[in-house]
């Protein structure tokens, strides 16, 4: 008898510890609390702790806060990340779920809420009957893969403030800082090592500022 229980105990340990070697997986983006317009392009990426017997990863979209789910893609195993068109929807409850698909046993990721909003960034501006003391020309190539150059025309010596922001809000670069003179200028943005999407092109002159959209492609 006792010989029994020591094989049976044996037998449970090599169940449980062949079921704790099964791929644990975590969402790393969309990190929740973003807010996203549509048709910006994003990267969704995942991680395994532990690999054993994936065969693939399904991902899914939620626009009710998981309610219901519609599939995005089922991509190889050897695949950790996703380029994904935002759809034309409106939600505050937007929720991406990762799936990796085991021989016996699934494992789950679901991201918390994120926004999608057809509302672009506003940027405030002064309320002033005067002309802007400057007029961005034209921002070339857009879309773009890695550079692009912001052209602005500026008719007397003034300050100049010009940055570039995701739609997060967060600025990722500052092109200009400083005072100019009057005239032309063609300013180029190297946007390698930044995601595909969409970004804004922000010109200040004194309290008068003027934007342009950036769409940096994959």
């Amino acid at each position: 008898m006792d010989s029994l229980r020591h094989y049976l105990t044996i037998f449970l340990i090599s169940i449980l510890c062949s079921h704790s070697s099964f791929a644990h997986i975590k969402l790393l983006d969309p990190q929740g609390g973003e807010s996203f317009v549509p048709g910006e392009v994003i990267i969704i990426s995942w991680e395994e702790e532990q690999t054993h017997m994936a065969i693939d990863f399904d991902l899914y979209f939620s626009s009710d806060g998981g309610e219901t789910w519609e599939e995005i893609a089922s991509l190889n195993v050897d695949r950790l990340e996703y380029t994904w068109t935002v759809p034309d929807i409106e939600t505050e409850q937007g929720k991406i779920r990762v799936i990796q698909d085991n021989e016996d046993m699934d494992y789950i990721d679901i991201s918390p809420n994120f926004r999608i909003s057809k509302t672009e960034i506003v940027t405030a501006i002064e309320d002033s009957r005067d002309p802007a003391p400057f007029e961005i020309l034209s921002n070339y190539p857009n879309p773009f893969q890695s550079l692009t150059t912001i052209e602005f025309t500026l008719p007397q010596y003034s300050h100049v403030s010009l940055e570039v922001y995701n739609l997060q809000g967060a600025k990722v670069a500052t092109l200009t800082d400083e005072v100019l003179s009057a005239g032309t200028y063609a300013t180029p943005w190297n946007a390698t090592g930044n995601r595909p999407g969409l970004y804004l092109a922000l010109v200040r002159v004194g309290t008068f500022i003027e934007t342009r959209k950036l769409i940096k492609l994959e």
